[in-house]
């Protein structure tokens, strides 16, 4: 069963968020990534939009570069505080 809920986030870590969107390069990743040699793997979508800048990004068993991809999903749970979500 699915909830609604609202989590409650102080000025300073949608600060913070904001620099860690900057330090995963969100703003360069590409529309798609995609790794064809895996026939059963993950897939991934992304849909962001953050003072004035939009990203919209795919994957399928693909990532981007570097560290980019976890530092990312840290910049979402430390702004959650890490509340999981159904």
């Amino acid at each position: 069963m699915l909830t609604d809920q609202m989590i409650r986030i102080p000025k300073e870590r949608w600060m913070s968020f904001s620099k860690r969107l900057e330090e995963a390069k969100l703003w360069g990743w590409e529309s798609r990534y995609a790794d064809s040699s895996v026939t059963d793997g993950t897939s991934w979508s992304l849909e962001a939009e953050w003072a004035g800048k939009k990203v919209r990004s795919t994957g399928q068993n693909a990532y981007p570069e570097g560290k980019q991809f976890r530092a990312l999903i840290t910049a979402i749970v430390e702004l959650s505080h890490g509340q999981n979500f159904p």
